[in-house]
């Protein structure tokens, strides 16, 4: 009977368990509900207070909502809006940045290639210079930059060395050093890019003879290429002349103009 009582008790408690089983699992998931939707108050702050003490505080919250007034349902939909557009703009800021350095690396290559063409132009010209010079008075002469680094702010001095004389600047020669010097470099830059017509108005008048022969030698040398209209009294530059056109005075005080083309007269004779 004892163990009869028993068993009828462990049934009981069995039963009993089982019971508590089913409402365990019930609560377990429960709890995880509640685990869930706490989750969305992570952050939200825990309040102990009393009933009355949690009224007056709902008042206060309630009427600072108040002050704030109604809530524009559109602003999210508004700040979506001008959010896109700034990103838009900083995009194109962006892009124009990028734009900017490859137009700046663009402008350093041109201005390298810039200068690279100057200097071999200067390069080539001086050397002409040089042997004009040394044609027309037997000399030395060259161009300097006043600032080789910087080329394009540079200035440019002409030195030249008659023969037997000391080194001069253009600013320190006399008029034919100085017409000489020019002519020269005149004839440099000729060499350099021929043009196809010349004009000389009496830029011999400052050369005594022997320059002006060698003046005379070199342009009829040149006349081969590019044409040349002299302006002068000097009959050196005239003798060598293929044409030319003589103006005076006739009887009347008008002006009178005599054409002779040498070159056929010559082989005439």
């Amino acid at each position: 009977e004892k163990l009869s009582k028993i068993n009828q008790e462990l049934q009981q408690i069995s039963y009993q368990l089982n019971e508590l089983n089913v409402e365990k699992s019930k609560l377990d998931v429960r709890m995880a509900d509640l685990k869930e939707e706490l989750a969305e108050f992570e952050r939200a702050e825990l309040i102990d207070a009393s009933e009355e003490k949690l009224r007056r505080k709902m008042e206060k919250i309630n009427s600072e909502l108040e002050k704030i007034g109604e809530v524009n349902l559109k602003a999210l939909k508004g700040f979506e809006e001008y959010k896109q557009e700034m990103e838009e703009v900083y995009q194109k800021i962006r892009k124009l940045e990028e734009e900017k350095i490859s137009v700046e690396e663009l402008i350093q290559k041109i201005e390298i290639k810039r200068t690279e063409a100057f200097m071999e132009c200067f390069e080539h010209i001086n050397e002409y210079f040089m042997d004009v010079y040394k044609s027309l008075s037997d000399g030395e002469a060259k161009l300097v930059l006043t600032n080789p680094e910087q080329p394009f702010e540079s200035g440019l001095i002409i030195e030249a060395k008659h023969l037997g004389e000391k080194t001069k600047t253009i600013e320190e020669m006399s008029g034919g050093e100085k017409a000489l010097t020019a002519l020269a470099f005149l004839f440099a830059l000729q060499r350099y890019e021929p043009a196809p017509f010349y004009l000389f108005d009496e830029a011999d008048a400052a050369l005594d003879k022997a320059n002006s022969e060698k003046l005379a030698r070199m342009i009829k040398d040149i006349s081969r290429e590019s044409q040349f209209i002299a302006i002068t009294h000097n009959d050196s530059i005239v003798k060598n002349a293929d044409q030319i056109i003589g103006v005076t005075l006739n009887k009347q005080r008008k002006s009178s103009v005599i054409g002779l083309k040498l070159r056929e007269q010559i082989k005439v004779a």
